[in-house]
């Protein structure tokens, strides 16, 4: 049995607030740049949480529509996290990036579980999915606080 992902709910709604944006005075062309490329992926991840959060927030298992609909969010999650990895990051942003790749590869690792766990209707995995939703949320806090001194 799928155990409802409630506390995956309320992990998902935390990491969409914590990613919000901010700007930068006195940065290089190269640094600005990496700067919005961050922001970009935050959009585009915490706009896939959220659609993912209200998707599981109401399980609908035998419906294939459904399914596929998670699968794409999870699926969204890896390719933001590919993406990330070959960015080059500025010397001024590295514990940022270091942050920010923590953030996605538990994204990225929760997305593997979470398919494999819908595919299997194993909970361990499910959970295990919804663990590193959370962590990464936690993660997601500090991110948030390194870009908001890059203003």
């Amino acid at each position: 049995m799928i155990v409802p992902v409630g506390r995956l709910f309320v992990g998902t709604v935390a990491l969409v607030v914590l990613l919000t944006g901010c700007g930068g005075d006195d940065l290089s062309a190269e640094e600005e740049a990496y700067l919005q490329r961050v922001r970009a992926t935050r959009d585009v991840v915490g706009d896939s949480l959220g659609r993912f959060a209200a998707l599981t927030a109401e399980p609908r298992l035998g419906d294939t529509t459904w399914n596929q609909a998670v699968r794409d969010e999870t699926f969204l999650w890896e390719a933001a996290h590919q993406d990330a990895l070959v960015v080059a990051t500025p010397n001024r942003f590295r514990e940022l990036n270091t942050k920010h790749l923590q953030m996605l590869s538990l994204l990225s690792d929760a997305a593997v579980d979470h398919r494999e766990g819908m595919e299997r209707l194993d909970d361990a995995l499910i959970r295990r999915a919804t663990d590193r939703i959370n962590r990464a949320a936690q993660v997601a806090d500090e991110v948030a606080s390194l870009l908001d001194e890059a203003d």
